[in-house]
């Protein structure tokens, strides 16, 4: 028979030098970094249903954080788009303006230019970028 208590009978494994130097308590399993969190909350003496309500904020600014990088960004891309848009339109009729000594464009390249530009695609651009402004 053994006289040892149960909680013995485990093998631990011994803390390292440096976490002793460091004071740090080894890594336990079970224990991480939200246990830790709801520890510290409990402790200031929050019943839960703050807690929950401050867990509720803060996902909900997190939310609106990302929307509103997600904002930036594509009102960037739309600035983006028009300015290439433009710098093209303003070739393309610098290059028509031009005397024909001057062109440097093909006839397929300006084909393709017309295409791009008189073509469907500002105009999709633009009316879905209304659509969803219109709608919010």
């Amino acid at each position: 028979m053994n006289n040892k208590p149960e909680e013995d009978s485990f093998e631990r494994i011994p803390e390292s030098a440096p976490e002793k130097a460091a004071g740090r308590v080894p890594f336990r399993i079970g224990f991480d970094a939200r246990a830790a969190a709801e520890v510290k909350q409990a402790s200031q003496g929050k019943s839960r249903e703050q807690i929950e309500n401050e867990a509720f904020a803060a996902e909900a600014k997190r939310s609106e954080a990302f929307r509103d990088h997600f904002e930036r960004l594509a009102v960037f891309s739309l600035y983006l788009i028009w300015a290439v848009i433009v710098s093209i339109a303003i070739t393309w009729l610098w290059h028509l303006l031009l005397p024909e000594s001057y062109w440097w464009l093909t006839e397929q390249q300006i084909q393709h230019i017309q295409a791009v530009l008189t073509g469907g695609v500002i105009a999709g651009i633009a009316s879905s970028h209304l659509k969803r402004r219109l709608s919010d």
